[in-house]
């Protein structure tokens, strides 16, 4: 049985408070404002030498959800950016039986598919949470980034 507190935000300007000592747990959302008698309270808990949990961006709790969040937003992103630039064309491929993708289309596309191949193994490769989470992948620029 333990009080714990959870930062809400990444600039830490509130505070989830959790009592489990009742039933059912006590929950309460803390601005940081001095005077707020139940900030005061944190920092008494804090001078006790206990420290808050991090803020955890949505998706991002664990390294295995992390991976997981930013290789579907670069799966939507692909999907995004290829309608972006082909959509007409892989519309009247895909209505008009007598029409292919022209080859410059097709690169294109098979390009930023092994973009987004090359990306996701990285990404699944990456150990450190923030690195995941701050990547970010171009393909326009043919090219990702993982901060190191």
């Amino acid at each position: 049985m333990a009080i714990t507190y959870t930062w809400q935000d990444e600039s830490n300007t509130s505070l989830k408070y959790v009592d489990d000592s009742t039933t059912p747990d006590t929950e309460l959302f803390i601005p940081v404002a001095a005077g707020n008698r139940h900030y005061v309270d944190y920092q008494t808990w804090v001078e006790a030498g206990n420290v808050a949990t991090a803020y955890a961006h949505p998706g991002h709790d664990t390294i295995v959800s992390s991976r997981a969040t930013r290789v579907a937003a670069a799966k939507e992103a692909v999907e995004s950016w290829i309608l972006q630039y082909y959509k007409f064309e892989i519309r009247r491929a895909s209505l008009n039986t007598g029409y292919s993708l022209p080859s410059n289309v097709q690169t294109a596309i098979d390009t930023a598919y092994a973009l987004l191949d090359t990306f996701t193994t990285a990404v699944n490769s990456e150990n450190d949470i923030e690195d995941v989470r701050l990547s970010t992948i171009d393909f326009t620029g043919n090219a990702y980034n993982i901060p190191a």
